[in-house]
């Protein structure tokens, strides 16, 4: 089932519906990708910028330090989700039992999204500890907590998918 419009709650619902299928798990994976990319990080980054605009100097010296460990995850990941649905998908989707050289060495070196997003939360919360009473950086930190929830999914249909081929 390949969702026209993703939102949290179908993305929930439709990613342990079936994971025998390489076309219904590339079409999951989409749908995060289009989920985490139009509508997530940009979220994200508007809440940086709202924490910036509301602050003072000495602050948002801290903010933009941790918004560009931000922009370094977005830039990686959005290049991640290119290379997947560009190369990689499509090779398991010709159902080829010997992947090009391309594919199989990303799947060996699979970047670990959820380490690097932990990192980078683990950063908000130490140099951002101050301004931990404002709405703004509460804000942030739960949308943060989704995409942890949905970078989790994804590794796990990733990992099924992998293992697959």
């Amino acid at each position: 089932m390949h969702l026209n419009h993703p939102t949290f709650e179908n993305i929930e619902w439709s990613w342990t519906q079936n994971l025998e299928n390489t076309t219904d798990i590339i079409n999951q994976l989409i749908d995060q990708h289009t989920l985490v990319s139009d509508k997530l990080l940009p979220e994200i980054d508007m809440h940086f910028w709202a924490l910036m605009n509301n602050n003072t100097s000495i602050d948002n010296d801290l903010i933009k330090d941790v918004y560009e460990i931000f922009i370094s995850y977005k830039e990686q990941l959005e290049d991640h989700f290119y290379f997947e649905e560009k190369l990689v998908f499509p090779a398991f989707l010709k159902q080829s039992k010997a992947l090009d050289e391309v594919t199989l060495s990303f799947i060996q070196k699979h970047e670990d999204f959820e380490s690097l997003l932990g990192l980078m939360i683990t950063e908000i919360q130490s140099n951002l500890a101050p301004l931990r009473d404002l709405m703004s950086l509460r804000m942030l930190e739960l949308k943060l907590a989704r995409l942890v929830q949905i970078m989790e999914m994804h590794q796990i249909l990733e990992d099924h998918l992998f293992e697959q081929h």
